[in-house]
């Protein structure tokens, strides 16, 4: 699977979870409730994030420069979230911030995958991609978190 493919995937299970998040704040879900569910989502995210900020992204850097404006926007746009997710996890928010949140967090996503998912895969070659996405490769296991390939 190449890495655009992944974190594709990954996106979807984001878009999903955002809307069970705007769900929980439309039925007016107590705050403690809130906040897990938008740390849970963080908490994938960060992982997430780092495969792009770390691999995608210098990548891409590399080919159309790093002030390309689909790549600067992702980048602006990556510590948005991280600054919204940060007040979040504080408990510093009202609804107003985490529906803000879910909006930010949303568009991203869709940026990403109409814009900078494309750009990878017309600018990098797929067997590159391939194994980027490859979870065995060593710097995508040490991105994760392990010490170790896993399987």
């Amino acid at each position: 699977m190449k890495l655009t493919e992944r974190l594709n995937v990954e996106h979807g299970v984001f878009l999903r979870q955002l809307q069970h998040l705007r769900a929980l704040l439309r039925a007016d879900e107590p705050r403690p409730v809130l906040q897990g569910v938008a740390g849970t989502i963080a908490a994938a995210l960060a992982a997430h994030d780092r495969l792009e900020d770390e691999i995608l992204y210098p990548l891409l850097a590399r080919t159309l420069g790093a002030a390309y404006p689909p790549l600067a926007a992702a980048r602006d746009e990556h510590r948005r979230i991280e600054e919204a997710v940060g007040e979040i996890q504080a408990g510093r928010f009202e609804d107003a911030e985490l529906e803000a949140f879910i909006d930010l967090l949303g568009a991203h996503i869709e940026n990403e995958i109409h814009l900078v998912f494309p750009l990878a895969e017309a600018w990098v070659e797929p067997d590159e991609l391939a194994s980027l996405g490859n979870w065995n490769v060593e710097h995508v296991v040490e991105r994760a978190g392990h010490r170790e390939p896993v399987g």
